[in-house]
């Protein structure tokens, strides 16, 4: 039996998006810009801006956080750590623009806030061919 606000009620008591937690993997980086596309185990695409003054993200590096968009802090492990889990993060606040995109629409998304696709940038074509000038 389904009654009124069960949904609701499940949210509030631990269920829903907005309470999963998931490892976001950076996905592509711009060098003119700090908005980034990552790709989480479960949830699609997310776009990004790391707000944390100083902070450098690494393609590969790993945020650890929600799955919302909005203001978040969220646990970042550089490359060299993601693999172990180690307990070297740093703790980055993080502006979430979409979640649970595919990858066309989070491009887009991605470009819409950076900009066009700068020549030489790696395409998202699949597969990628060791020889293909637009890696």
């Amino acid at each position: 039996m389904v009654l009124p606000g069960c949904n609701a009620l499940a949210t509030t008591f631990g269920g829903g998006p907005e309470r999963t937690v998931d490892a976001h993997v950076i996905y592509r980086l711009r060098t003119d810009c700090s908005t980034l596309l990552a790709r989480s185990l479960r949830n699609g695409y997310s776009v990004m801006t790391p707000l944390t003054a100083g902070f450098e993200a690494e393609e590969t590096g790993l945020f650890e956080g929600p799955v919302r968009e909005g203001q978040s802090i969220f646990r970042y492990y550089p490359p060299s750590e993601s693999q172990q889990w180690s307990d070297r993060w740093t703790e980055v606040s993080v502006d979430v623009q979409a979640v649970q995109l595919e990858l066309r629409p989070a491009r887009e998304a991605l470009d819409a806030v950076c900009g066009p696709l700068v020549e030489g940038e790696a395409s998202d074509a699949i597969p990628r061919l060791p020889d293909d000038q637009n890696r």
